[in-house]
């Protein structure tokens, strides 16, 4: 009898062990988020509650909110409530102190053990932040490439937040968002090819300039120190891999062909190198000086560019104002916020977010990026690496730019195109520089007035996959890419309505496509500016539509094409929509 009420015993104490064990997971993987405000740093199950240990980051002053209404769902469907919070309070704007972020707890109903993945879902609006797939247990990737990025923030007690994202890519719909926490950083990036991402301070691309922390994507570990903007270029240490290596010696060569030049008596003869049009003419004035000398050196030219930001005179007066009344509508008025915000990314785009002073000096800078230009064409013959390819695709959107600063400096086009199809085409036939260089040289010899659009399929708002072709083939059409954070697009898109009406019924139709990081984004700016024709979703550039149209980094465009497909013009105003439309249509 004794040894059976020992066993009784055991056996009734075994679920009260089980029940006091929790299951801790550092870091939790998590497959999207639509959030940059909080992350999950560390969740806590057991079989009384679900803790998530949570990090809250904004710009120092500003603030973060967490509605009560908070929940988890699992994926079976189950969802679980918030029981309580420590360290943040429910329903009140929060506004973060000095260091921009905050730690605090939420605790949620404990989780059934069937649902190892959840979504934490931030209140029960139409469109809520959440950060979904939240995994339970730590998975491993399957990708070929595990590059450990890690770092230590120097002299920066304002920055609290990194974007990642691939070289090149818009970081307003892509990008990995990376908090930065007691002075470090770090993220395991699992990806399929080796390439270059950027690493930028989200308060410099906020302040309207930045240095990118480049560096490529290879199996390892990248170290880096990372220093104030003002220092970045001199101070900054990356250390990765063979490539990466070998991508921080070229900088550093460009450095020296820039000061190999200044030292030549006879520098300022290279201005006639550049092409003769109305812009190197202005680019001469402005340059030119009493003492003979046209530009500083790179070094001078950089260090008056810091000094500029930090007297807070690199900014125009009119883009200044906009930041400080986007700052004052923070807690007020979204709606109105984004209108004033909108604008000053149109600044930005047209390149007039600048004052003269700073403008002054990326002018002299473009002076430099064309002799450092002619000089990478022929370190691309003779070194022939992925260090090489970068810059060679690096150069060719510039050269496509619509900027007149860059174009000036890059207007090699044909010079690229060739080194590509002789070279590198042959060289990386399978790699992911050979495939982007093809789209770019597709678009830059179809989308213009006389070439063919590029088709493609995206889904609609309520997911289902779309061609183009299908819905404009035999038909006058406006294809007209847009996006709900582009206030000129929406503009232009809206003068559009009163066209449509009138022609739709006559051989005339529109599809738009909105460029978007949340569907709802585009959702909602359709429906309240009462598009009536069709529109699809490019989330996250999954199907570089952008790119195909030759607009990679700009908010939008519209391209209006005859029945064949040819297209007829590019980003026509309504008025030129309309009179093209007089000749082509007879109703």
């Amino acid at each position: 009898m004794k040894c059976l009420h020992l066993l009784i015993v055991f056996f009734t104490l075994v679920p009260l062990t089980i029940q006091s064990q929790s299951k801790v997971i550092e870091r939790p993987d998590v497959e999207n988020t639509n959030t940059e405000f909080v992350f999950i740093n560390k969740l806590e199950l057991n079989n009384n509650e679900t803790v998530l240990h949570c990090d809250a980051y904004n710009t120092p002053g500003y603030w973060v909110m967490v509605p009560s209404g908070s929940y988890l769902k699992g994926k079976s469907g189950k969802k679980y409530k918030l029981l309580r919070s420590n360290g943040f309070e429910l329903d009140k704007k929060v506004h973060m102190p000095e260091s921009g972020t905050m730690a605090f707890t939420m605790h949620f109903e404990p989780l059934d053990s069937d649902d190892d993945t959840f979504d934490f879902i931030q209140g029960d609006d139409k469109d809520p932040s959440n950060i979904s797939g939240v995994k339970t247990y730590k998975t491993m990737s399957s990708a070929p490439i595990k590059c450990l990025i890690k770092g230590e923030v120097i002299d920066r007690p304002k920055s609290n937040l990194l974007y990642l994202k691939k070289k090149g890519a818009d970081a307003r719909v892509n990008r990995i968002v990376i908090p930065i926490k007691n002075g470090k950083f770090e993220h395991e990036l699992n990806c399929d090819g080796i390439e270059v991402y950027e690493l930028t301070f989200k308060d410099e691309m906020m302040d309207g300039s930045w240095v990118p922390v480049p560096f490529f994507s290879e199996n390892g570990t990248i170290e880096m120190k990372l220093y104030p903007y003002e220092e970045a270029y001199e101070k900054n240490i990356i250390k990765g891999g063979p490539l990466t290596k070998e991508y921080v010696e070229y900088g550093k060569k460009i450095e020296k062909v820039a000061d190999n030049f200044f030292s030549r008596p006879d520098y300022s003869l290279n201005l006639d190198n550049l092409d003769n049009n109305a812009y190197t003419q202005e680019l001469r004035t402005a340059l030119s000086s009493e003492n003979g000398k046209i530009i500083d050196s790179s070094a001078d030219i950089r260090k008056k560019g810091s000094l500029l930001h930090k007297e807070n005179r690199f900014l125009s007066e009119e883009a200044k104002e906009l930041l400080r009344r986007g700052e004052e509508l923070e807690d007020k008025d979204e709606d109105e916020r984004n209108k004033v915000m909108q604008q000053f990314y149109k600044l930005q785009e047209e390149m007039k977010h600048m004052s003269p002073e700073a403008e002054a000096l990326v002018k002299q800078s473009s002076v430099i990026e064309a002799l450092i230009g002619d000089w990478e064409i022929l370190y691309m013959k003779d070194n022939i690496s992925l260090v090489s390819y970068e810059q060679l695709l690096h150069n060719m959107k510039l050269s496509l730019s619509t900027y007149p600063i860059y174009h000036s400096a890059y207007g090699k086009t044909g010079e690229y195109i060739s080194l590509y199809n002789t070279i590198y085409s042959k060289k990386y036939p399978d790699h992911t520089y050979t495939k982007e260089m093809a789209t770019i040289i597709d678009s830059h010899l179809s989308i213009k007035p006389g070439g063919k659009y590029i088709d493609f399929t995206a889904p609609d708002f309520e997911g289902n996959p779309v061609t183009l072709s299908q819905q404009i083939d035999g038909n006058v059409a406006l294809i007209d890419l847009w996006a709900s954070w582009c206030g000129p697009c929406r503009r232009l898109s809206k003068s559009m309505i009163p066209i449509y009406e009138e022609y739709k019924n006559h051989g005339f139709t529109i599809v738009g496509v909105a460029r978007e990081e949340k569907a709802q984004n585009g959702i909602n700016a359709a429906k309240k500016d009462n598009y009536p024709w069709l529109n699809l979703l490019e989330l996250n550039d999954k199907n570089e539509i952008w790119k195909k149209y030759g607009v990679g980094n700009a908010g939008g465009s519209t391209f209006l094409v005859d029945k064949d497909g040819t297209i007829l013009a590019v980003h026509p105003t309504a008025e030129e929509v309309r009179t093209i439309l007089n000749e082509k249509i007879k109703k």
